[in-house]
């Protein structure tokens, strides 16, 4: 009778701690479960975009620190334990990545494992000098001798719309305006590339039958587009200004254009007047210049191509911004007298 209570005293003992066993057992699981969901999931509901650049070779462990000391994960140990599970630890790859604190820890994996690296825009402006896009670039972070390299003519002899240019010209001009998206490994190069390639579209068939048919060659185009650019900025008024610069063009007369002793003295040097010594300078000089004086929108080739159907010989810009047209020369000094008072007078200084 003793034997058989103390029996029963033991399994009820161990039926006790083998119940406790599994309650604690399934309370610590479920404690894991938890912490480790929590440790996956997104660090902030707000947050910046954060740069971060992995080095090669880094381990999974030194790409987990990496990632809590710039506050994108919550949990190192929770990062290496979901790679290695989910077999990504061999697919983690170098590079500079975009990542944010509201990204859960899969969604940091996928874009290391897919090599999705960072990527921001980059902007060539309209109106803007081969010396000018060389700043931007060098300012940017590229090397000068890259960036020097990068505006060698010859290094895009194959793209269509660089047979049309002159020999000996530079890239002036063919440079065309055109935002970009660029990442770290982009070069200068690629970049000026994309922007004769852009150039180079715009340049169709049926653009290039146009101005066969108004007899000005793609490159005296390109150049009379480019200061076109930098005279006005309405539409509409491009196509009058084109007009006039053809009628004048056909006359013999000199275009007049101060967009050129400004771009004669940007370039070349001496004062930017009107009395500028330079072949480029149009207000002393009959026909286009060399070449162009910047790049130019697409507004500007299209009002080469499709000129306004006007007879105006003469335009000014009035000190309101607006641009006055007219047919002779004493209607033009008419409104000079009467709109540019100012931005007219002896001395101004137009800025570039």
């Amino acid at each position: 009778m003793f034997k058989h209570t103390k029996r029963r005293t033991y399994l009820k003992v161990a039926g006790v701690i083998l119940l406790l066993i599994i309650i604690f057992g399934s309370g610590a699981t479920l404690y894991i479960r938890n912490w480790y969901t929590t440790a996956l999931s997104a660090v902030s509901a707000s947050g910046d975009v954060v740069i971060v650049k992995i080095e090669p070779g880094s381990s999974p462990s030194d790409i987990a620190q990496l990632l809590v000391s710039k506050n994108l994960i919550r949990s190192a140990k929770a990062f290496e334990t979901y790679v290695r599970g989910s077999g990504d630890a061999a697919k983690l790859k170098a590079g500079t990545f975009e990542l944010s604190p509201i990204m859960s820890t899969q969604e940091v994996v996928s874009v290391l494992v897919g090599g999705i690296e960072a990527s921001t825009l980059y902007t060539i402006g309209p109106g803007q000098r081969v010396d000018q896009i060389r700043k931007k670039l060098i300012s940017s972070g590229f090397s000068e001798a890259d960036v020097d390299a990068s505006l060698n003519p010859a290094n895009y002899s194959d793209i269509s719309v660089m047979s049309t240019m002159e020999p000996g010209a530079s890239l002036e001009g063919y440079i065309f305006p055109e935002t970009f998206r660029i990442d770290p490994s982009s070069t200068p190069e690629q970049i000026i590339r994309r922007a004769i390639e852009e150039l180079d579209k715009l340049m169709t068939p049926e653009l290039l039958q146009k101005l066969q048919q108004k007899g000005i060659s793609p490159f005296d185009a390109i150049t009379m587009a480019s200061i076109i650019e930098k005279e006005v900025p309405s539409p509409e008024d491009r196509k009058k200004v084109a007009q006039v610069f053809y009628l004048r063009l056909e006359n013999g007369i000199s275009l007049g254009a101060d967009a050129t002793y400004l771009y004669a003295a940007a370039v070349f040097g001496g004062e930017p007047f009107p009395t500028n010594d330079s072949i480029y300078n149009t207000r002393i000089n009959v026909g286009l210049p060399p070449g162009p004086i910047s790049n130019f929108s697409s507004t500007a080739l299209q009002a080469v191509t499709e000129p306004a159907d006007t007879s105006y010989l003469f335009y000014v810009t009035g000190d309101d911004g607006v641009n006055y047209f007219t047919f002779t020369q004493a209607e033009h000094e008419s409104a000079v007298a009467k709109y540019c008072t100012i931005t007219c007078a002896p001395g101004y200084i137009a800025e570039e």
